[in-house]
């Protein structure tokens, strides 16, 4: 997909390559939601980046699944980009977070906030799971 210049998951592997043109044109979409459900879980659920249909502030609630060490990822927003990474290090959480200026956000946790450093609008918290 990548090398054929994709930016969505297609609904299949060969959707279209060089060699062959396009697949089954029947059966060929080229931004498939049941594949990109999976994405969906990976942003909000272990990245916690969770938007809001009623304010602009986004939150910030990873889920430290006890099998992840660690995730990093991050998307654009209407506001700018954002990045979230998060690791366990000594029997803690360090969450980092990084925006452009123009996005509002929040930390919330399920763990216990032990720390907080802000620069900007960059933070880093240390969270006790």
């Amino acid at each position: 997909m990548l090398k054929n210049g994709a930016t969505t998951v297609w609904e299949r592997w060969n959707g279209y390559t060089k060699e062959n043109g396009f697949e089954d044109p029947e059966m060929n979409s080229f931004n498939h939601y049941s594949l990109g459900s999976c994405v969906e879980w990976l942003y909000s659920y272990v990245l916690g980046i969770k938007l809001s249909a009623e304010t602009d502030v986004v939150k910030i609630a990873p889920s430290f699944g006890k099998k992840i060490a660690f995730a990093r990822g991050g998307t654009r927003l209407k506001g700018g980009k954002i990045f979230v990474s998060w690791k366990r290090e000594n029997g803690a959480i360090i969450l980092q977070v990084t925006a452009d200026e123009g996005v509002n956000y929040e930390i919330a946790s399920s763990g216990e906030i032990m720390s907080v450093a802000k620069n900007g609008n960059d933070t880093v918290a240390v969270v006790n799971v």
